[in-house]
């Protein structure tokens, strides 16, 4: 089985969001018969520290993939075929043909929407 990982927030920030990525990636490289695949594109470079074994990146602005995703661009594109793609952050990866799993870390944004961005909650809720 062959199963992406949107590992962006382990490559850009000490978060939970960023544990979650890393120790999702982690934990199921450790089965047998599973193969991971991290997606990594985003225009930012990632920390000097980030995690880059099992990470596909690729220096590709979101507003450019989510602009080319109507015309097929998703993380299959750069991963390659997937049994299942497994979104860990809010803001989603551009998956275009394989089925999808999420891991909600919480919704405090959406009780505490002054403690986030401006507009945070409108923009990543689905």
């Amino acid at each position: 089985m062959r199963i992406g990982v949107d590992a962006r927030p382990a490559l850009f920030g000490v978060t939970g969001f960023s544990t979650v990525a890393q120790q999702t990636m982690r934990a199921l490289s450790r089965r047998e018969g599973i193969e991971v695949v991290g997606y990594g594109a985003a225009w930012r470079r990632p920390r000097l520290d980030a995690p880059r074994e099992g990470v596909v990146r690729r220096r590709i602005p979101a507003r450019i993939q989510q602009a080319l995703h109507p015309f097929g661009f998703g993380v299959e594109t750069l991963l390659g075929s997937l049994d299942i793609f497994h979104h860990t952050d809010l803001v989603f990866a551009p998956v275009s043909r394989t089925p999808e799993v999420l891991t909600i870390n919480d919704v405090f944004f959406l009780r505490h929407p002054e403690w986030h961005g401006q507009g945070f909650a409108r923009r990543v809720e689905p």
